[in-house]
C-alpha cells in the first residue's frame, strides 16, 4: 500500500521489482540437501513463471512504460490484454478509453505467486518452497526502504 499520490511512478515500481526478484530467490532445501527454488515451483505458461502482477511484469519488461497510458481494469500491453482489477487496487479513474477507463492513480499493489500442485511431487515441492517464503515476508516487508508500506 502507497503512502504516496500513487504507486504508478517508476521509482516505486522499482521498488515492487525488488520485492518481487527477493520474493523469486527464495529457496527451500529439498532432499539430499538440493535447493528448492521458486522456478521449480511455479506455475507456468509457455515455459515461463506466471507473472506476480500484470502491471509489474509489464513495468519490468519495459522500463521506459508510459505509467499515464494505463487503462484499466483491461491495459492491453503489446497487444496482450491484462486484467488489472484484484492485482491493482485504490485506484482513481480518468476519461473513458472503450471499455476501459485511464489508470490515473493507484494506491495499492498485489503480487501473487503461483505454485505448481497437479500432482503429489509437484504439491510437495511447492509446500517446501513456501515454508521460507511464510518464513521471511514479515523480514522483507521490514527491510523495504520505503516508508510507503503499511
Amino acid at each position: 500500500v502507497s503512502n504516496t499520490t500513487s504507486l504508478l511512478e517508476p521509482a516505486i515500481l522499482s521498488e515492487d521489482s525488488k520485492v518481487d526478484d527477493v520474493i523469486q530467490d527464495l529457496y527451500a532445501m529439498g532432499e539430499n540437501g538440493t535447493q528448492i527454488h521458486y522456478n521449480q515451483v511455479c506455475a507456468k505458461h509457455q515455459g515461463l513463471c506466471l507473472p506476480s502482477n500484470p502491471l509489474l511484469y509489464a513495468w519490468q519488461m519495459n522500463r521506459d512504460l508510459d505509467l499515464r497510458n494505463v487503462t484499466f481494469p483491461i491495459y492491453n500491453h503489446t497487444g496482450q490484454p491484462a486484467y488489472l482489477a484484484g492485482t491493482i487496487g485504490g485506484t482513481f479513474l480518468g476519461e473513458r478509453m472503450g471499455m476501459n477507463q485511464l489508470l490515473l492513480e493507484a494506491k495499492a499493489v498485489r503480487l501473487l505467486y503461483y505454485l505448481k500442485t497437479e500432482d503429489g511431487e509437484d504439491n510437495e515441492r511447492s509446500k517446501k518452497w513456501l515454508t521460507p517464503f511464510l518464513n521471511q515476508s514479515s523480514n522483507i516487508e521490514k527491510s523495504l526502504a520505503s516508508k510507503r508500506i503499511q
